[in-house]
């Protein structure tokens, strides 16, 4: 028997994709690593994502070690909530998502790491005033522990250019 959640999360998804393709948005997907602090509540404000494919041969946090230690890897802060609107179960699925334990910032913040995809719309705004310019925040070092392993990563806010968030999927690992 297929669980309800599973259902509706379904629904929720396809509902969204046909709407998109109906109304001509640009949808695009990307896999990567999810990090967000429970501590906040079930459904977190933001999420910190670095979009990176992995093979799933080896264990995820040897992945997240060596996606996170490239030069050029850069998490990015991404508003969340916004997707309630459209998967209205997303607490019951982040909930079920297979997540290990990882520390961050200074204070060591216990927070949970997984892998899924997010599905941003890149439609342009034409309704946006081109007066207006939305000022990018400075990179920011953030430490992180994964099992013993001591890293200092950039985040930074996500790229206007990279749309709104729309889906979360969690990928079976």
């Amino acid at each position: 028997m297929l669980n309800i959640h599973l259902v509706l999360f379904m629904i929720g998804i396809s509902n969204y994709l046909n709407y998109a393709k109906e109304h001509d948005r640009r949808l695009v997907h990307y896999d990567g690593i999810v990090i967000y602090a429970p501590e906040f509540g079930p459904l977190p404000q933001d999420v910190m994502f670095l979009p990176q494919a992995w093979n799933k041969k080896g264990d995820f946090e040897e992945f997240m070690v060596t996606a996170l230690s490239k030069e050029d890897s850069k998490l990015y802060q991404v508003y969340f909530q916004g997707i309630r609107w459209i998967m209205p179960d997303i607490v019951e699925v982040l909930k079920s998502t297979k997540s290990v334990k990882i520390k961050v910032g200074s204070k060591n913040t216990v927070c949970k790491a997984t892998y899924a995809t997010l599905t941003f719309d890149e439609t342009p705004d034409l309704e946006k005033d081109p007066e207006v310019t939305i000022g990018t925040t400075p990179t920011k070092m953030l430490p992180l522990m994964i099992n013993s392993n001591k890293l200092i990563v950039r985040l930074q806010d996500i790229p206007e250019e990279m749309g709104t968030l729309k889906l979360y999927q969690p990928i079976v690992w």
